[in-house]
């Protein structure tokens, strides 16, 4: 009964059994796997394929700054499903959540010049330790996974990852945590244990890398500049966390983490990577927006409906509290007066929510929906007066 009632059970979806001769495991618990069972699956080894056909270091440092953390990864998330509901709510679904969105993180990084607005000779000297840091930041970011689980093994002790390895069969029961500070400090202290030593001795030589990853690992992920927006970017699409109740960034974020934000966003190149700035405060823009008479403006509603949908959706998804200022991992900052929408991301999500809409006007490209509003944004400063350009 307390299996049924407490404990996960998937019926649909019963975990494989373990290839050993290892004494058999209790109804309703999972036996520990070793981590060549665990990414012994063909689509686990596809997956870190592509993790080594997209690296640039070489055979020996692959193994110690990439696999070895992801093997301690992969261990300690076991048989652990994402969440109760979705894609991944399977046995085992939380590894394959995790090799996916690593895969996806390597091939994006690579349509970046990394870091952004540096030479060309820094890239070149630069590149593998800041694609180091996508590697790290988004082994860790899934291990948000893990705050989410109450985990009892069979003597009855609970389990917490902090403590190592599972070695003794366990069952587990969701217990969402609805604080994402609290989910991102447990992060941390997994990721500062299982990051490579001498991979951080390694990046020290690119403080601006190793100031990115910090930050990232720190629950600052907004702030971590193209970091940030390459795992949000990767696990797009995939039901990856149980829901989390927006909050505002922890009060303890200092504001010189705002201010390097800042000047990440003047100096990062499009298309790669850019910020929308929309002069004044959010509220005074989008009543701006709201009250800008239209009707003296007829080739503005002509020529671009769907930035005037965009701005339609932001403002009521403001209103309607489904878009947070300065949430960790967002799309809108305020930040010195002055308000930043994150792209592409931001046009993603609009373009997920509205595709119906947009059906009519043929736009099914992200890209044209910004440039329609950036057209639109122009037109209606103008004719208030002010000035608005987007931030290269």
């Amino acid at each position: 009964m307390l299996n049924t009632l407490f404990f996960w059970r998937d019926k649909a979806h019963p975990p494989e059994p373990l290839s050993d001769n290892r004494s058999p495991v209790p109804a309703g618990y999972f036996a520990p796997a070793s981590v060549e069972e665990l990414l012994g699956t063909p689509l686990r080894q596809q997956y870190l394929q592509t993790l080594w056909d997209y690296s640039s270091l070489p055979r020996n440092l692959y193994q110690q700054y990439y696999l070895t953390p992801l093997e301690q990864c992969v261990l300690l998330m076991q048989q652990f499903p994402v969440a109760e509901q979705g894609a991944y709510a399977y046995p085992g679904g939380m590894v394959d959540c995790f090799l996916k969105t690593l895969a996806n993180a390597v091939k994006l990084s690579k349509s970046y010049m990394l870091p952004p607005g540096a030479d060309p000779e820094d890239q070149a000297t630069q590149g593998a330790a800041w694609s180091a840091v996508i590697v790290w930041a988004t082994m860790f970011s899934v291990l948000d996974n893990l705050a989410h689980l109450h985990v009892e093994q069979e003597n009855g002790q609970v389990w917490s990852p902090v403590a190592g390895v599972l070695d003794k069969p366990y069952r587990f029961r969701f217990v969402p945590e609805t604080q994402p500070e609290k989910v991102y400090g447990h992060s941390a202290m997994l990721a500062f244990r299982l990051l490579p030593e001498e991979g951080l001795r390694w990046l020290i030589r690119w403080p601006d890398a190793l100031k990115a990853l910090s930050m990232f690992l720190a629950g600052y992920r907004a702030q971590s500049g193209v970091v940030g927006a390459i795992v949000l970017q990767a696990g797009e699409g995939s039901d990856k966390t149980p829901p989390v109740t927006p909050s505002a960034l922890p009060e303890a974020c200092p504001d010189s983490a705002f201010d390097d934000y800042a000047t990440f966003l003047q100096q990062a190149p499009p298309p790669c990577e850019y910020v929308e700035n929309i002069p004044d405060d959010l509220p005074s823009f989008m009543e701006n927006v709201e009250g800008a008479d239209l009707s003296s403006e007829p080739a503005l509603c002509r020529f671009h409906p769907a930035g005037e949908l965009f701005i339609d959706w932001l403002r009521q998804s403001i209103q309607q509290k489904k878009t947070i200022a300065n949430e960790p991992d967002g799309h809108v900052y305020v930040i010195a007066g002055a308000v930043f929408l994150k792209t592409p991301s931001i046009f993603h999500r609009f373009m997920a929510e509205q595709r119906e809409a947009l059906r009519p006007l043929k736009i099914d490209n992200w890209r044209d929906v910004q440039r329609q509003f950036e057209k639109n944004k122009s037109a209606q400063a103008a004719a208030r007066g002010s000035k608005c350009i987007p931030v290269p």
